[in-house]
């Protein structure tokens, strides 16, 4: 599951898309659904949203949280100068 940390009405402003659902959590956010059994499009659609974000809140499997934390450093390492020859 991906946990977007803003109120629905503004995550709903920033995104749509056809099979994707939102649902209000007490509080907390909104929780971002979609049919697919990957977390990979949802927690990289939701980190493009430009807000704070939680990826396979318990009880996921630790694979999805694994694969989040590595596209993370993927991402973060493509945007460091390249080594100099």
């Amino acid at each position: 599951m991906v946990v977007v940390h803003a109120p629905l009405a503004v995550v709903a402003e920033r995104f749509s898309g056809p099979g994707w659902v939102l649902e209000e959590l007490d509080g907390r956010g909104c929780l971002l659904r979609t049919g697919g059994d990957s977390l990979e499009r949802p927690a990289l659609t939701a980190g493009q949203l430009g807000l704070d974000l939680t990826v396979g809140e318990p009880p996921e499997p630790p694979e999805p949280i694994d694969h989040a934390r590595t596209l993370a450093a993927r991402l973060q390492a493509s945007t460091e100068p390249p080594l100099r020859q």
